[in-house]
């Protein structure tokens, strides 16, 4: 048993795990030129999650809050973050139609249904049992609603629910 039992994928300045990942350059456009301040990251790994430096099965609970829509290939991403998650993983980003999936630093727009297609191919890729859910939060303008964010969560194993 690994002495660490979460990974925070994509962790920017608000790190949320025992090991922090995040790929930091020297400027990045959304932050003005500036070099971001890594002081008091705790554990923290300068990668990308497309290529994460750790073995299998490595961690308990793998998060990955927008980070999924910073990368060139998202289908690998997502294929290290399920290959480095033990149990439970979560992935949090904006829906294509949202008003802030445009940004400039965002590479790729992602649906629930991309999700869907990609975690039903990896169901028969890794060995054992993927268990999934999705959803999307949405925001109320004038008269409809608009899709904002989306949430998958990814079982390894087992499912008790």
């Amino acid at each position: 048993m690994d002495r660490y039992l979460t990974l925070d994928a994509g962790c920017g300045e608000c790190f949320r795990g025992d090991v922090n990942v995040d790929l930091y350059k020297e400027a990045s456009e959304h932050r003005s030129n500036t070099k971001v301040e890594l002081k008091g990251i705790p554990n923290f790994v300068n990668c990308s999650i497309e290529h994460l430096p750790f073995k299998d099965r490595a961690f308990k609970h793998v998060k990955s809050y927008h980070a999924i829509e910073h990368v060139d290939k998202p289908y690998l991403a997502l294929k290290e973050l399920i290959r480095v998650c033990d149990s439970h993983l979560i992935i949090k980003c904006p829906h294509r139609f949202s008003l802030n999936a445009k940004a400039k630093t965002h590479k790729n727009q992602l649906t629930r249904t991309w999700f869907v297609k990609a975690l039903g191919f990896f169901q028969t890729y890794f060995s054992g049992t993927l268990y999934f859910r999705t959803g999307i939060s949405r925001k109320q303008t004038l008269f409809w609603f608009i899709p904002e964010e989306i949430t998958v969560e990814v079982f390894r194993g087992r499912c008790t629910a």
